[in-house]
């Protein structure tokens, strides 16, 4: 009993400290807290505003000996504290990455928890993994259940600003495809008709009160010296290698390029089913994402695999996989798109996913881009759509060789709808853009948080009436 009771005082703490910047939050948290934290007894009373105390200690930015404080609080019982911890932290970080301001205002709080279980994940001993794992399925499941009601409540806050123009800081126009930021207001930049595989270094001054884009400046291309058609598609950064990792789409390889845009000779180890031979032409991968705190990239196919076809009601399954440390796939999830909503027998559709975000704590923020022009262009129209899954929401596939088009629709990841927007060319408007690229942008001085969209104008292709621009997008949470 008191192992449970431990466990919903850390748990209530961490959702506590972050739900009260905000009422509807607050609410939200208080009503699943009060289904699962019993207080039997003032003497329980007491104890909670103790364990309080320790765990606002703990998510302190200037708390440097984490095991001391919960030692003072535990005294002397060791096993305790690593069950505690084990069960608590986790779902500590998934509903900290929400709770609080919009969606990921509150990335930097799940960071610190994140950090704090890795502490104490080493003190687990192996007899007690199995006593306490249904004490984190349950967990999980209530936390996460609680960050999906704040979303749903703050989806109108979400806000899209207009559609910056590159060619205003005399940008050249290219085939921006994918985009990561790497500190200091630079960002890594691949351009999918490049020469050669590699990326340029762009600096995007962006307003720490509107999010507007002030300024972008171009680095020259860092790649290699010898031409060789990549198709470079994404892009993600690994501070603590100093290196980036680019998905190809011609070759469907993720190869690691040192800053300076030198190969470095490792790549991920792709799995057949995913190979050059087993995907319908240009729609390999353009998506790659990073999750520092689990040390973990994620990749998804554009569309489809020809083995896993279309659903009964035309909709494509794709495969989100995860690869691990050791740079081999470890898990697979299935991934739904939308039906088509334009016209699929235009001169050029597409309808895919370009981009996806890892966000921490297994969540992710999708892309889904569907584009098409008819003969004379006039009527050409983009759709954008992110949506918001969470990989805890269900076990990994556990039959990889099984096609995706017959499984039972609660085998898809759920997915949330987090804002869309269409462009079109027309004889009104002309702001037709295909946005490929997605990456997380500076937080505002409010503690919003923006994400930073780039597209691909062909190298600026059109004719003597119209030339198709690059954009940057910025999407506040």
């Amino acid at each position: 009993m008191k192992r449970y009771t431990l466990f919903y005082i850390l748990f209530f703490c961490v959702c506590t400290l972050h739900a009260q910047q905000d009422p509807v939050r607050n609410n939200t948290v208080e009503r699943t807290v009060n289904d699962t934290l019993r207080q039997d007894t003032a003497t329980q009373k007491s104890k909670l505003e103790k364990y309080l105390d320790a765990g606002r200690e703990i998510l302190s930015s200037d708390t440097e000996n984490k095991d001391s404080v919960l030692v003072s609080v535990i005294p002397g019982d060791k096993e305790k504290i690593a069950k505690v911890a084990k069960v608590a932290l986790p779902a500590a970080s998934i509903i900290g990455s929400a709770v609080g301001l919009p969606f990921m205002g509150a990335l930097a709080a799940a960071k610190k928890v994140s950090a704090v279980k890795k502490v104490y994940e080493e003190k687990v001993p192996d007899e007690i993994k199995d006593e306490i794992s249904s004490q984190i399925k349950d967990t999980k499941e209530k936390a996460s259940q609680a960050l999906k009601e704040v979303m749903k409540e703050t989806k109108d806050e979400v806000k899209l600003l207009s559609s910056a123009d590159l060619s205003e800081w005399k940008m050249p126009s290219a085939n921006y495809s994918g985009i990561v930021p790497l500190g200091n207001n630079d960002y890594a930049v691949v351009d999918d008709k490049s020469a050669s595989g590699g990326f340029y270094v762009f600096h995007i001054d962006i307003d720490s009160v509107s999010g507007k884009v002030i300024s972008v400046s171009r680095s020259a291309f860092k790649g290699m010296t010898e031409p060789s058609k990549e198709d470079c598609e994404d892009i993600v950064y690994l501070p603590q290698c100093q290196s980036v990792w680019i998905a190809s789409e011609a070759n469907q390889t993720v190869s690691e390029y040192s800053m300076d845009g030198a190969l470095t000779g490792r790549e991920l180890e792709i799995p057949i089913m995913f190979s050059k031979d087993s995907i319908d032409a240009n729609r390999g991968f353009e998506s790659l994402t990073y999750a520092p705190d689990s040390n973990k990239f994620y990749t998804t196919t554009e569309g489809a695999l020809p083995y896993d076809g279309k659903t009964s009601d035309d909709r494509e399954p794709l495969r989100i996989v995860c690869f691990d440390s050791t740079m081999m796939a470890c898990a697979q999830w299935a991934y739904l798109m939308e039906k088509p909503a334009l016209k699929t027998n235009a001169k050029h559709y597409v309808h895919g996913v370009p981009a996806i975000l890892a966000l921490g704590s297994n969540q992710m923020l999708v892309m889904e881009r569907e584009l098409s022009v008819p003969n004379n262009n006039i009527g050409a129209k983009t759709v954008i759509r992110l949506f918001w899954v969470d990989l805890d929401d269900l076990p990994p596939l556990d039959d990889e060789a099984v096609s995706l088009k017959s499984l039972p629709a609660e085998r898809y990841l759920p997915k949330m709808e987090i804002c869309s927007f269409t462009t079109s060319i027309s004889l009104s408007r002309l702001n037709f853009a295909n946005f490929e690229g997605m990456c997380l942008g500076p937080q505002l001085s409010d503690g919003r948080q923006t994400i930073i969209l780039i597209s691909d104008s062909q190298n600026g292709m059109g004719n003597s009436l119209y030339h198709l621009k690059d954009y940057i997008k910025v999407i506040i949470l």
